[in-house]
């Protein structure tokens, strides 16, 4: 029933959180949320209005979601290793949020293996690439409690 509005409905939410977003940061209005977000509405119904951008978006976001999904995690490797520390070395953060995480993402690449190795160059060995995906997760996981300063 709602198949076909969903597309629509994707693409709307997809530019409105990327121009509410973009116009937070850029702070032209002095952190007026109201008038960022009826900004990136108007924006996100535009977007949404304009058929050859909803099809682009039905045909790259899946690409796109992969990138993001790898530029989230580089960003969670950087704050990981590049956290505030004190004189001992160790990280004045909790780290069980960042364990939680990487944890869970390495149980959703467990649980759609099948589909991510399908993405993988032909040359490459896929239980290999997948064995070492793990333990470069298993590996950050450790050092994250290493880095954790205990209270």
């Amino acid at each position: 029933m709602l198949d076909p509005f969903i597309p629509y409905v994707a693409a709307f939410f997809f530019v409105f959180a990327i121009v509410l977003g973009l116009l937070e940061s850029a702070n032209l209005f002095n952190k007026n949320k109201r008038v960022n977000a009826v900004i990136a509405a108007v924006f996100g119904i535009f977007s949404a209005m304009y058929e050859p951008f909803v099809a682009g978006m039905q045909t790259y976001l899946p690409i796109a979601a992969g990138i993001l999904i790898i530029i989230f995690f580089v960003v969670l490797l950087k704050k990981l290793f590049g956290g505030k520390k004190d004189g001992s070395g160790k990280s004045s953060h909790d780290s069980l949020p960042m364990v939680v995480v990487l944890i869970s993402l390495l149980l959703v690449l467990i649980s759609q293996w099948d589909l991510v190795k399908n993405f993988l160059p032909a040359s490459w060995d896929a239980t290999a690439v997948g064995w070492i995906l793990a333990i470069i997760v298993i590996l950050i996981v450790f050092w994250a409690v290493y880095k954790h300063k205990p209270e």
